[in-house]
This record gives C-alpha cells, structure tokens and sequence, in this order.
C-alpha cells in the first residue's frame, strides 16, 4: 500500500538529513524504529515511530485511500551524562527535518521518566498526506 511506502520514505529522508548534521556531535547516535531494546546501546538514539491515523478525502466510491493524516513520535533517548541540552539539540534537528517535509508540531517536546540512567524526550508531529505527495 502506498502509505506504508510513504512512511518509511518519510523516515529514510529524516534520517539521513538529520545524520548528516549530527554526526559530527554525536559520533554513536542512533535512529532507528525498532521498539524493542538493543543489546548494545547507543546514544542518543532517535525512536521514530507512526501512531495510528485516519483517512481523509474519502469518494464516493471508497476503494482507495485518497489521503491519510500522518502521525508521528520522536522519542530522544540520551545518557545521563549527556543530559538535558544533547536531548534538546538532537530533538529540535529531528523536528527541523520534519518541518522541511510541512509536518506541524502537535505539541512542545516533553521530558519522559525512563527511571534509569537516560533520558527521555518526547514530541509528536503531524501532516496530512495525499497519494499523489511528492
């Protein structure tokens, strides 16, 4: 389905343009969208994952999916020696990569207990794409 497509077209472009411009901070970040933990942890990681959205632009006929509202979740996982600021500048280039592909804010990053030695923080992001999106 062209959506699940989009996606991961969506991640890949977020990727690498944010890589790109945090690599030479953060030598060991990781992305990835991969839920479950890895055994040999890097920081920061950058968790994207795709919440559940709904379509949008429904025809008559209804069988195919014109648009659909994309919504996304990037979670900034730091150590605790890198702290709050690392967590702060590798969010806001995540988000400003997001931005160049007209997502809007859904809201203002947030801190999240992990209850380890890391943290955490979180932001969702949203934009409605069409079939025919470029």
């Amino acid at each position: 389905m062209w959506l699940t497509d989009k996606q991961a077209e969506i991640y890949t472009v977020v990727k690498v343009r944010a890589e790109k411009n945090l690599k030479p901070k953060y030598k060991d970040i990781r992305f990835t969208q991969d839920d479950s933990a890895q055994l040999d942890p890097h920081f920061p990681t950058v968790y994207i994952h795709y919440l559940p959205g709904r379509e949008l632009a429904r025809d008559l006929e209804g069988d195919t999916i014109n648009a659909y509202s994309c919504d996304v979740q990037i979670d900034v996982t730091v150590s605790k020696a890198q702290g709050k600021t690392a967590a702060e500048k590798v969010t806001d280039e995540v988000m400003e990569q997001f931005k160049k592909l007209r997502f809007a804010m859904r809201g203002t990053p947030a801190f999240v207990a992990t209850g380890s030695d890391t943290k955490q923080l979180s932001t969702r992001m949203n934009r409605v794409i069409g079939s025919d999106d470029v």
